[in-house]
């Protein structure tokens, strides 16, 4: 008899392989970025730290006990005490909520300014363009830190005025690269199309422009996260920063290079611990920020393949 070849129907598919959204094939990629799985663990952990800590600590981070200036690591207090018997622990945790906030907020608040500038250079082009990249030009040739210094020491160095001048020091560099994003998308076929059918100015940039920018806003903003934390713990140890009795993990470390040579400890020997924490938590949570930053940028880069 004549073999019978079975032949398989065109609209039959193979669903073996998982079917991804944006978001799911955005994810799929992140989670092969080992380094930044690592530094969305360990930031999520520092996070965690910060926010449940102080919840559930027996002290508030001003409570002093001067009977126990300087502890050593101990059971009673896990990371040591400072100049005042203060528990590092819950200072630590408190510092970590004022330096996550305000490096969290102070680059919202720059990506948001960098956003409307750079749009409206990339938009409208011609002279309002040459103006704004002139300016961007000008200020970028100004050293930023020293810049960030004279400021802080005119304004203060309270919580919302530190947060002010991160954003007003901070938005050049996020202007430059929206500003290249709205000049290739304004050249697409779909934004030549609202603009022939009449559609406003401010249609096409929030309805078909902005969302197309939202991944690279996304990793601008990561990045900038780590560098806020450097430079306002630089200020801070410079005592140009969030200033005490408020905790930052840039003032606690000024204050521990007081005494990191000559207090004298219940256990002999320089109290390490006032140096040491701070600057840990300073250089993971850079670190963690800087790993998720790469990531996200390689997972949304579009001309990367699964």
């Amino acid at each position: 008899m004549p073999e019978v070849t079975s032949i398989k129907k065109s609209t039959e598919f193979d669903l073996s392989k998982e079917e991804y959204s944006y978001w799911g094939v955005v994810w799929n990629r992140f989670r092969r970025h080992r380094m930044a799985v690592f530094g969305l663990v360990i930031l999520t952990i520092i996070v965690l730290f910060s926010i449940i800590t102080p919840l559930i600590s027996h002290y508030e981070f001003d409570t002093m006990s001067l009977e126990d200036r300087f502890s050593p690591p101990s059971s009673q207090f896990l990371l040591g005490t400072d100049e005042l018997g203060r528990d590092v622990l819950v200072r630590l945790a408190y510092g970590g909520r004022v330096s996550l906030f305000v490096a969290i907020v102070a680059s919202i608040s720059s990506l948001i300014i960098g956003a409307i500038i750079g749009g409206i250079s990339g938009f409208f082009g011609g002279w309002l363009d040459n103006f704004l990249m002139r300016l961007v030009d000008v200020l970028l040739s100004i050293p930023t830190f020293p810049l960030l210094m004279i400021l802080a020491m005119y304004f203060g160095g309270s919580l919302w005025n530190i947060i002010l001048i991160f954003a007003i020091l901070g938005w050049m560099g996020e202007s430059r690269l929206i500003r290249g994003y709205f000049l290739s998308i304004k050249e697409t076929e779909f934004v030549e199309a609202a603009f022939a059918i009449g559609a406003s100015s401010r249609r096409i940039i929030f309805r078909h422009i902005m969302p197309n920018t939202l991944a690279v806003l996304l990793v601008s903003v990561t990045l900038s996260v780590g560098g806020v934390i450097l430079f306002e713990a630089a200020l801070s140890y410079l005592g140009l920063g969030i200033q005490p009795p408020t905790p930052s993990w840039g003032n606690m470390l000024q204050r521990s290079m007081e005494y990191i040579l000559g207090a004298p400890t219940k256990g002999g020997g320089p109290p390490w611990w006032l140096t040491f924490y701070p600057g840990l938590m300073i250089f993971l949570t850079a670190l963690s920020v800087n790993f998720l930053g790469d990531g996200l940028r390689d997972a949304l880069d579009p001309r990367m393949k699964m």
